[in-house]
This record gives C-alpha cells, sequence and structure tokens, in this order.
C-alpha cells in the first residue's frame, strides 16, 4: 500500500492518505511524494515531515510507541527472567 504526502514548500505535510497506487489522486501543481510506509513506523512528530536539504524530498519516518501491553509483556518478562536466575541460583 502506497501513502501520497502532499506538503508545502517547508517540508511540512498537510495532507496525506494510503491506499492502491492506482486510486490514489495525484495532485497537480503541488509538492507531493509518493511512498511507502513500513509497518510499524509513522511520520516523524516533528514541525517538517519531508527533509528538503539536499534538493531530494525524503519522508521522515519515526517507529510507533509501544502499546501498554508490549510495555506489560516486557516487564513481565524481565520479571520471568529475574525469577528463573533467582530459583537457578540460590545463594
Amino acid at each position: 500500500m502506497k501513502t501520497l504526502l502532499i506538503y508545502d514548500e517547508n517540508g511540512k505535510v498537510f495532507f496525506n492518505i494510503s491506499g492502491n497506487e492506482n486510486d490514489l489522486p495525484i495532485p497537480n501543481g503541488l509538492n507531493y511524494i509518493l511512498t511507502e510506509i513500513p509497518e510499524g513506523k509513522r511520520l516523524a512528530d516533528v514541525p517538517y515531515q519531508i527533509d528538503l536539504t539536499d534538493g531530494e524530498p525524503k519522508v521522515l519516518l519515526e517507529d510507533l510507541p509501544k502499546t501498554e501491553i508490549q510495555l506489560l509483556q516486557e516487564e513481565l518478562k524481565m520479571t520471568q527472567e529475574v525469577l528463573n536466575f533467582l530459583i537457578m541460583d540460590p545463594k
């Protein structure tokens, strides 16, 4: 699935839509980039999500934040590892 990002002259995205590449409305006369945002990523939470410094637009992405369930799963795993260590190596 592709994502169409329409941005201003500074790189600030003001419209985005995802879908089948053939179904996306390619704008005429506006700055845009057609890209694929990988699973687990999102547009960066910064004022300008398109980097225009070297003349070629680059989408700035960041990892999706972990959900509460993912954080709890990690905490449970660490607790289990500590318990396993204490059981295996009693002092």
